[in-house]
């Protein structure tokens, strides 16, 4: 969520007015401007700088509720981290431009088939890069080694380590199915802009599959430390099949 500076400063730290503002800011006359009122009158504006810049945020913090619902403990975040952004120069979260020109459905085949790895939990990603098209890892559900090893968090973990100069922000994840939170979560902590997947939550949920049924996009619109693009529906129906066959194999 990208918050504008609600107040501006000056390199020095005094308030971005023009001198020539002071007076009519502060409403002192003229004659009360002296040397020795100087420090009180910086005060003073400086104080309505700081108070208008701060029901600029709540205005803005009441706007984010009313069109996202979010809970208390998310506007109180948000209100934080928008603070700090214009106090301490901490940077808002920016939302990655993705290219245009992927091939999702081939993609979407490279995940299907790491699906097919575990045919009874067929949840499988591969994750991309954008730029040069290579697959640079995948992954499928590896819950009877891990509990939180689903095909996302796989791949997310075969990846190489962020210190040798490996760039999230150039890649995107493909999966047959629709994230749960906790690979939402793992991907926007990451900071992958771009994740595509096949199946729906709704979808798969109503044929009985386990899930934390909260969105992705609600992960997504929730998160305070950035955001990602989500597309859904790439090769829908084969995907669905995977899953409608998984099911044939435990009955």
């Amino acid at each position: 969520m990208k918050y504008s500076r609600a107040m501006t400063l000056s390199s020095n730290h005094e308030p971005a007015i023009p001198a020539s503002e002071w007076a009519s800011v502060c409403e002192l006359p003229a004659a009360r401007r002296s040397s020795s009122m100087a420090f009180d009158t910086i005060g003073v504006c400086r104080g309505t700088t700081y108070l208008l810049g701060f029901i600029k945020v709540i205005n803005r913090l009441i706007g984010v509720y009313m069109r996202n619902k979010v809970t208390r403990r998310g506007i109180l975040l948000s209100g934080a981290m928008a603070l700090m952004s214009d106090q301490f120069g901490v940077p808002a979260a920016a939302n990655h431009t993705v290219p245009n020109d992927l091939d999702h459905e081939h993609f979407m085949r490279l995940a299907i088939e790491r699906g097919k790895e575990t045919p009874r939990l067929p949840f499988g990603a591969v994750i991309v890069n954008m730029k040069t098209k290579e697959v640079i890892a995948g992954g499928s559900m590896r819950v009877n080694k891990k509990p939180i090893w689903h095909g996302e968090m796989v791949a997310i973990n075969g990846c190489p380590d962020t210190d040798t100069g490996f760039n999230w922000k150039e890649v995107c994840l493909y999966s047959t199915a629709e994230s749960c939170p906790m690979c939402q979560s793992a991907i926007l902590w990451a900071g992958i802009p771009l994740v595509v997947y096949g199946s729906s939550m709704p979808y798969l949920v109503e044929r009985g599959w386990g899930y934390v049924n909260i969105r992705s996009q609600a992960v997504i619109d929730a998160s305070l430390i950035g955001k990602c693009q989500s597309i859904g529906g790439v090769l829908e129906k084969e995907c669905n099949q995977l899953f409608l066959d998984a099911k044939k194999l435990d009955s």
